[in-house]
């Protein structure tokens, strides 16, 4: 399997798809992509966008999503841009599938995405689904259907810019809410990842005692509001996403958990993944040294652990909040990128992401068991074995 990307921050829809497709075309030769991945600020027509790479390459399996910025080993950290990653070979098979009203019918929709598929052996799935729903609960149940422990499951939730309500999924020539886009490759490449954070738990442990999935009413018999303003002071309440919650599990394992919506009335949050009713839970804090160095560790264990012959693209699924957070220094991660490539000899590795609202990978770099994962930069290597 081969991969390009074509990357393009023009703000008019149509000369920014334009210039994409001239790009990939004069790269291609002649060759016919397989899959296409989309990546897109929602400043853009997405119909528009979707509408010229159908015509260029008619019934191409394509998905993709709005995000809260892009980035690519050509621009860089970018807010508004279009990005479009191509797969192709002889030996690529690809199956691209969506399920539409996902916050509804989670089992559904993934039946609804799965439907059809004709790739029997994927090695990788990637899904760019939307924030509507418990995240959690979407990833296991799209690991139970698709019933390939051996595929590990990547991806990110779909973003906008800070709004919460512009996010967008694509499927071929459709733009979306509510669904869950799914695309699965097949063929002779071989495939790593890696996970790093740079938030750590700070303080006591709370108990969660009134929740409904990802909904969370109290922590520590108080709304759940007030306890995160008792607990961070003042903070902006159109910036929770930068104040995740440690998560601790019956065996002691920590995850994070980010806010997504907030109901002033009731003092109730929502997350992005579920939090038990329970579940004891803590404050965090960030470093942003130590959010570049959970980076490093993403993109080098992923390459440490490559087994292919030549790693040729980094996919990134990096959270919002670390670009958030990083603020005019965003272009560092990518810079941090670039630097570890450098330094090991590996200086036309291309590697292509967004910002998202939730990360999707496997729980560590030695299992393919994937799950829901907050304020996380997720990079998957890929090449050809």
């Amino acid at each position: 399997m081969r991969t390009l990307f074509a990357h393009s921050d023009d703000p008019d829809s149509s000369d920014a798809v334009a210039a994409i497709l001239s790009d990939c075309r004069a790269r291609l030769a002649g060759a016919a992509p397989k899959a296409g991945l989309l990546f897109c600020s929602v400043e853009y027509d997405h119909a528009t966008i979707l509408g010229a790479i159908q015509r260029e390459w008619p019934g191409l399996p394509v998905i993709g999503s709005s995000s809260d910025g892009e980035l690519s080993s050509s621009l860089g950290s970018c807010d508004d841009s279009v990005l479009l990653t191509l797969f192709y070979g002889d030996d690529v098979r690809a199956h691209a599938g969506v399920g539409r009203g996902l916050a509804s019918d989670i089992q559904g929709a993934i039946a609804e995405a799965l439907a059809g598929r004709r790739v029997t052996k994927p090695a990788l799935c990637i899904t760019t689904f939307a924030p509507s729903t418990n995240a959690a609960e979407v990833i296991r149940e799209l690991s139970r259907q698709l019933g390939r422990r051996e595929c590990p499951i990547v991806g990110g939730l779909s973003g906008d810019h800070r709004e919460y309500a512009r996010t967008t999924e694509y499927f071929g020539t459709e733009a979306l809410t509510d669904s869950v886009p799914v695309l699965l490759l097949e063929g002779d490449f071989a495939v790593s990842w890696g996970i790093g954070s740079g938030w750590f738990p700070l303080g006591d442990r709370h108990v969660v005692t009134r929740s409904n999935g990802h909904e969370v009413l109290e922590i520590a018999g108080i709304p759940a509001l007030e306890f995160y303003r008792r607990e961070y002071g003042d903070v902006p309440t159109d910036s929770l996403g930068e104040f995740p919650l440690a998560l601790y599990d019956g065996q002691g394992r920590m995850s994070l958990r980010a806010i997504i919506g907030r109901d002033e009335a009731t003092g109730s949050l929502r997350f992005t993944g579920e939090v038990p009713e329970g579940a004891e839970v803590q404050v965090t804090q960030v470093l942003e040294e130590g959010l570049l160095e959970g980076s490093k560790a993403s993109l080098g264990v992923a390459l440490d652990r490559f087994a292919g012959s030549r790693p040729e693209l980094a996919l990134v699924f990096s959270c919002a909040a670390r670009k958030w957070v990083l603020g005019p220094d965003a272009s560092q991660e990518v810079e941090v990128f670039r630097r570890l490539a450098a330094d090991r000899g590996l200086q036309e590795l291309a590697f292509v992401g967004l910002y998202c609202f939730g990360e999707v990978a496997p729980t560590s770099s030695s299992s393919r068991d994937s799950g829901f994962h907050n304020e996380t930069c997720v990079s998957v290597v890929i090449g050809p074995r």
